[in-house]
């Protein structure tokens, strides 16, 4: 993989997202190949819930790009609809 590229099934290639003066995520870039396993763990705040919104396309990003298929889905922790 070249420098400052990214692919993969899932990508997100320096994701940034602002909620006002509130920086959720920063400069974010990752890739899962077909068939990874990823687990998104981290303290409260730390933006999992917002990296997991935006890669189903419920909110977008303030920059930066994501590539993820239009058939996503993960399993939140308390029961919402979107």
């Amino acid at each position: 993989m070249a420098a400052g590229s990214v692919h993969g099934v899932i990508a997100a290639q320096g994701l940034t997202k602002r909620f006002g003066a509130r920086t959720a995520l920063r400069d974010v870039s990752f890739a899962l190949a077909d068939q990874e396993t990823v687990a998104v763990i981290g303290p409260n705040g730390a933006g999992k819930t917002t990296l997991l919104s935006i890669l189903g396309g419920v909110l977008p990003t303030t920059s930066g790009t994501v590539s993820a298929p239009d058939a996503l889905g993960w399993v939140p922790q308390q029961p919402a609809i979107y």
